[in-house]
């Protein structure tokens, strides 16, 4: 029979998920309840925070792998959104693979969080949209070409906006 102070620790080294997950079963002898109470409270654990512990590794990257938008934003100007498609290597261009990189966005792209790889199907529409159906296959580090070719043709499209902004003006000021 496990003490009080073995039960404790044994939680201690479990992860949130296995916590819930034996919480949940239920059976458990006194001493080991109330050890588990004990560790659950420490770290603000609730029954409820369960459903979000059982996600397979595979639905907790397709979750973090979608853009999100905030609702009161128009057009997609503030939130979390993928840019850049391309590829790590020829077998990847192969197999349609693309790495998008996830920015927070304010208007443009700013901070870069995490770069995933794609698979797609479909044909890309290259000039306006990427109509593909695509499903995410993993995380991987930051592919800073991207990230500073995503930031180039910002620049590049305010320049382009600007300029069309005193060309127009130029020639109503006429």
């Amino acid at each position: 029979m496990e003490t009080q102070s073995q039960l404790a620790a044994t939680y201690q080294n479990m992860s949130d998920g296995e916590l819930l997950l034996v919480s949940s079963e239920g059976g458990l002898m006194p001493e080991a309840k109330q050890a588990l109470a004990e560790e659950l409270h420490r770290r603000k654990l609730k029954a409820s925070d369960l459903p979000h512990h059982k996600q397979t590794a595979k639905e907790q990257l397709k979750e973090e792998a979608q853009e999100r938008w905030f609702p009161l934003a128009r057009y997609h100007s503030l939130g979390f959104g993928l840019y850049g498609r391309s590829y790590l290597n020829e077998a990847d261009r192969e197999a349609n693979i693309q790495v998008r990189t996830k920015f927070f966005v304010f208007i443009i792209p700013l901070v870069p969080i995490a770069a995933y790889r794609f698979k797609c199907t479909g044909e890309p529409n290259k000039w306006f949209q990427w109509n593909t159906d695509q499903r995410v296959l993993n995380r991987i580090p930051l592919v800073w070409t991207q990230v500073l070719m995503t930031w180039l043709k910002t620049l590049l499209w305010i320049g382009g906006t600007l300029a069309a902004v005193v060309f127009y003006e130029k020639l109503r000021g006429r």
